[in-house]
């Protein structure tokens, strides 16, 4: 724990990462035996990975067993993630295209100078977190598996679908549902005619 602090602290976070992903790996291949998983060390950090190494951290999620960890614990986590997420996709497009050169801006930081150049870390964490939406990868992985029984998490879960651009993860979900749905149905009909999508569910 101290070490993850360390390197937090330092701005270090694939390092600190590399610890967390070591010391989950050491319960997943039986290597630590004499003590309890530490759920508690996850949910602490796992709002700053989710923000600056996004796929990794899920990789790690992925990994744990079920049981290890509270799929409903880590909402707060991915909603911070997926707030930053929304923001990066409503850049212009300009600002997309010159990621790739590195000639872009900070984002999320007020700056004197409107041409100030991205660090490399900030630019690794945009690019990091525009790849794919982690949050749906991971609670997909879940249900898929029937891991999830939390009518919150499944709330969730919808509520990400609904709020992705196209329609292909509501409807792969609605199929997996449409035997005993584990959602509040009213909600998200509220939340597909906020977004134009009432006649996919």
């Amino acid at each position: 724990k101290w070490l993850i602090d360390h390197f937090c602290s330092k701005m270090l976070y694939k390092r600190a990462l590399l610890i967390l992903a070591k010391y989950v790996s050491s319960f997943e291949n039986g290597l630590k035996t004499r003590s309890a998983f530490d759920a508690k060390l996850v949910y602490k950090y796992a709002d700053i990975f989710l923000l600056h190494h996004p796929d990794k951290m899920v990789d790690i999620l992925l990994k744990l067993k079920s049981g290890r960890l509270d799929p409903k614990v880590l909402i707060p986590a991915f909603m911070v993630y997926v707030e930053r997420l929304t923001k990066l996709r409503n850049m212009p497009f300009e600002f997309k295209r010159n990621l790739r050169k590195g000639t872009v801006s900070m984002p999320f930081q007020e700056s004197k100078s409107p041409r100030r150049r991205m660090s490399n870390m900030a630019m690794s964490q945009a690019k990091s977190i525009l790849s794919e939406n982690q949050a749906i990868r991971y609670y997909k992985a879940l249900i898929r598996q029937n891991a999830v029984v939390d009518k919150s998490v499944h709330n969730f879960y919808v509520y990400l679908c609904v709020a992705e651009p196209g329609n292909s993860h509501l409807i792969e979900y609605l199929a997996l549902s449409s035997e005993k749905p584990k959602f509040e149905y009213l909600s998200a009909i509220s939340q597909c005619r906020a977004r134009g999508k009432v006649r996919i569910i």
